[in-house]
């Protein structure tokens, strides 16, 4: 994956796990309002298609607030 994601100009300089997502982002005063797993982001976006583009497997989106 951090290969993939180099090579289309987008280095992974950090991976973590949800707890340290949390803790990180509670640090900068944040919150996790919604995290998508690679399953959920799967069934939202991909589910069905005719294609085959699929959510990648390792990817999370998350997305914080402010306090």
């Amino acid at each position: 994956m951090a290969a993939m994601a180099a090579a289309a100009g987008e280095p992974m300089n950090t991976c973590f796990s949800y707890s340290e997502r949390e803790t990180t982002l509670e640090e900068a005063g944040l919150l996790i309002y919604e995290h998508l797993t690679p399953q959920k982001i799967e069934d939202l976006y991909f589910l069905d298609r005719q294609d085959d583009l699929h959510a990648f497997e390792n990817i999370n989106y998350v997305l914080a607030v402010h306090k």
